[in-house]
């Protein structure tokens, strides 16, 4: 059976829109979501389909969107890059990682570009912001205890 993993300290990473070899770690955030891997279907039915049920083959594969809450400090770096992000990029993806708090040091990286940067302010609760980024391109993972396959695993 795998080992189960606990999420809780994973981090979310992105380039920062002003010095783009920088990666800057957005703090405070809550659950994250994404990145993901799903292919579309082509329907190639025909009329000589057996059994009269439709044929399918693979098509385009979508790294998804990542998206996650943040506890929002407008004075944080990281809230900042967040917000240039969504002011200053253009049709380009921003380099982005998600690392996960295992013992081998798993990561996922991704360019993507960011869609939605949206504040909340509850009347009995804390100042938030929703965030939320289409990744473009393929979605790497990677284990940094086992260079030996590249760091790459897919």
């Amino acid at each position: 059976m795998a080992e189960v993993q606990a999420s809780f300290g994973s981090q979310f990473w992105l380039e920062d829109p002003a010095s783009p070899t920088l990666l800057v770690r957005i703090a405070e955030l809550q659950d994250i979501t994404g990145p993901g891997k799903v292919r579309e279907t082509i329907d190639v039915t025909t009329h000589d389909s057996p059994n009269g049920y439709r044929e399918f083959i693979g098509g385009l594969k979508d790294g998804g969107d990542v998206s996650f809450t943040l506890m929002f400090d407008p004075s944080d770096t990281g809230h900042q890059v967040l917000e240039d992000a969504i002011d200053r990029q253009g049709i380009r993806g921003l380099g982005a990682r998600v690392y996960w708090p295992t013992d081998d040091g798993d990561y996922a990286e991704f360019n993507c570009i960011p869609t939605n940067l949206s504040w909340n302010a509850p009347v009995n609760g804390v100042l938030s912001a929703d965030f939320t980024a289409k990744v473009t391109g393929r979605v790497n993972l990677y284990n940094v205890s086992n260079p030996s396959t590249s760091g790459l695993y897919t």
